[in-house]
């Protein structure tokens, strides 16, 4: 079939969506590659021309600031999303490490495996997915899931 007639793209012919790690934590070393490629893979299969995506790798102190002064919730959390609205940069999810590396201890899993969790959650909220209600809550952990 001529390429011009296709209406998907053959996976070789997918833009790979830009997606940028950043560490702001060196305390707590983490690989950088492998959730920068995992979270390519993602957009890429969900939303083939996804404006970039920055992520970033952060404490408690500096991801509570954010949720205190966007959220007025003065406590830190283990991810937040902020979507830009922007056809040049889909947004920013921002992973507070320590509270990553707890709840791995705590749920019994690696901590890679708890930060391409929140990854995930924070890449399907910026694709416009919520859990405000059970419905929508429900169809989101579906589609989370499909990346576990």
């Amino acid at each position: 079939m001529p390429a011009d007639l296709r209406t998907t793209p053959r996976p070789e012919e997918r833009i790979v969506p830009l997606v940028s790690v950043f560490s702001r934590c060196s305390s707590h070393p983490f690989p950088l590659k492998v959730l920068q490629s995992r979270a390519q893979r993602l957009l890429a299969h969900e939303l083939p021309a996804a404006a970039p995506v920055f992520i970033v790798l952060c404490g408690n102190r500096f991801i509570r600031t954010l949720n205190n002064k966007y959220r007025k919730k003065d406590r830190p959390t283990d991810v937040l999303s902020f979507n830009f609205n922007d056809p040049d940069l889909l947004g920013e999810i921002y992973i507070s490490l320590e509270k990553a590396r707890s709840q791995a201890r705590e749920y019994g899993i690696s901590l890679k495996q708890e930060v391409w969790r929140l990854a995930t959650h924070g890449l399907f909220h910026l694709l416009g997915y919520t859990h405000h209600k059970k419905r929508d809550r429900v169809i989101m952990q579906r589609k989370e899931a499909c990346y576990h």
